[in-house]
């Protein structure tokens, strides 16, 4: 056979199945066509709407069915209005907006697969494919109604008072801590709470970055040191350092985070440290040098108590500097070269 016969054969093939699809059809009133062709066979897609096939074998290979053009249907018109009016962009997962078109829903996928709410270059939240959850710049919060009497304040620590629990910014050595208000604060209203994560705070006094922060009386953060102070720690400074009392941002560890607190004799909780060492004497004496967040603010903000280990029954005494004298410094007094151990509590 020669290339004219094959070309020949193909046309032939070509027409036989124009033919087919193009046979003479009878309309019916549901608008389906019925087919007069050899070839053209009729058979049911649904219980009422017949369908035209059309094939150059036996079995049938292509359905053919005409659908009315209904406006209230998901087809016809309406499909094509979807697809082509969006104003969807890439990698965002799209909903349908109010006037049947694709749009952004908050939602995407950035190109690892991560699901993200904010959009992929402004992620505000994201969930990755191992179920990691990541808050660039925000916090978990929860929200509380705000007491009527102690309300919260802007950028301060909270607690719950009332029953039910309202959120209070005052009274907290009752109240306890549950977060930094970031929200909503006020005396009506509810609070909205930062409890893990990243937030503002109004510190008392100057900052260091990294250091610890805990709560002053008040309410407002203070900076504890790069020690991890005792009583209520409730994150680290995140913000560069400044000498001056403000507004910074911390990330908070959560509720319930303390240490042994620190009380004064109301049972209110005082911002503080404490110091614990095993040392020995050197003829009778040891002089014990305070360094970096071990330091208490002077001699008058702390108190140590110490006893003889290797004699117990032996006394031992402790010299402070003159009041109000460096808090760095204190001697301890005793027998020979005895150990001492001994513990200092203060701010």
């Amino acid at each position: 056979m020669n290339l004219f016969s094959i070309k020949l054969l193909k046309k032939r093939a070509l027409a036989g199945l124009i033919a087919t699809c193009l046979a003479p059809c009878v309309w019916s009133a549901d608008q389906t066509q019925h087919p007069t062709g050899a070839h053209a066979k009729t058979m049911a897609a649904d219980s009422s709407k017949p369908v035209l096939l059309a094939g150059l074998r036996p079995q049938p290979e292509l359905v053919w069915q005409r659908t009315s053009p209904d406006r209230a249907a998901l087809d016809g018109p309406v499909l094509y209005q979807i697809l082509f009016r969006s104003s969807a962009h890439i990698g965002s997962i799209p909903k349908i907006g109010p006037n049947y078109t694709l749009v952004d829903s908050g939602l995407a996928l950035d190109n690892s697969g991560n699901l993200v709410i904010g959009g992929v270059n402004n992620t505000v939240f994201s969930v990755d494919n191992t179920g990691n959850v990541n808050v660039p710049a925000g916090a978990i919060t929860i929200s509380l109604p705000n007491h009527p009497i102690y309300a919260t304040v802007l950028n301060q620590a909270a607690g719950v008072l009332g029953n039910p629990a309202m959120a209070a910014s005052s009274n907290l050595a009752f109240a306890g801590y549950i977060g930094i208000v970031i929200a909503g604060a006020g005396t009506s209203g509810n609070a909205t709470i930062a409890q893990i994560g990243q937030a503002q705070c109004i510190f008392d006094n100057g900052i260091t970055s990294g250091d610890y922060v805990a709560l002053s009386g008040g309410g407002q953060c203070h900076d504890a040191s790069s020690t991890r102070p005792a009583g209520t720690v409730i994150g680290r400074v995140l913000s560069a350092s400044n000498a001056s009392p403000g507004v910074y941002q911390v990330v908070l560890f959560g509720p319930e985070n303390y240490s042994v607190p620190i009380l004064d004799s109301t049972g209110l909780s005082r911002v503080g440290h404490t110091v614990n060492q095993l040392t020995s004497l050197s003829a009778g004496t040891r002089v014990v040098n305070l360094t970096g967040g071990a330091a208490f603010v002077n001699s008058a903000s702390y108190n140590c108590i110490a006893r003889d280990v290797t004699t117990p029954a032996n006394a031992v005494t402790i010299t402070y500097p003159a009041s109000p004298g460096p808090g760095n410094t204190f001697t301890l007094n005793g027998v020979g070269s005895d150990s001492i151990t001994f513990t200092c509590t203060g701010d």
